[in-house]
């Protein structure tokens, strides 16, 4: 009595297919084996690029905040009160109908 499980039939049919398809069920194999890891390293490459679009979509962001500002600023710059105040401020400039005061320190009354 056979103890297998399979014919001897059955084991020359396998034979004679692995022999035949061999080289090409290795070649298919290695073929999947290639792809799947590219397939990793684009994966890898998606995920990093992913990364750099959210870098510069939050830096794009901060350049409109930015860009909002200065255009307040530069609309404030073409006020009239704005540049009376600037002037009275940094220059000391006094416009007609307003009066300076002017505070002299101790050190100055001694010199």
């Amino acid at each position: 009595m056979n103890t297998s499980d399979t014919s001897p039939v059955e084991h020359s049919v396998i034979e004679r297919l692995g022999k035949r398809y061999g080289f090409s069920i290795f070649l298919c194999s290695l073929i999947i084996a290639f792809f799947a890891g590219a397939s990793g390293k684009q994966y890898g490459r998606h995920a990093l690029l992913n990364q750099q679009i959210d870098q510069l979509e939050r830096q794009i962001e901060e350049a409109l905040r930015q860009k909002e500002q200065l255009t307040l600023i530069l609309e404030n710059h073409s006020d009239p009160l704005y540049r009376e105040r600037v002037m009275i401020k940094k220059l000391g400039v006094i416009p007609n109908g307003y009066l300076k005061v002017y505070f002299s320190t101790r050190e100055s009354k001694r010199g």
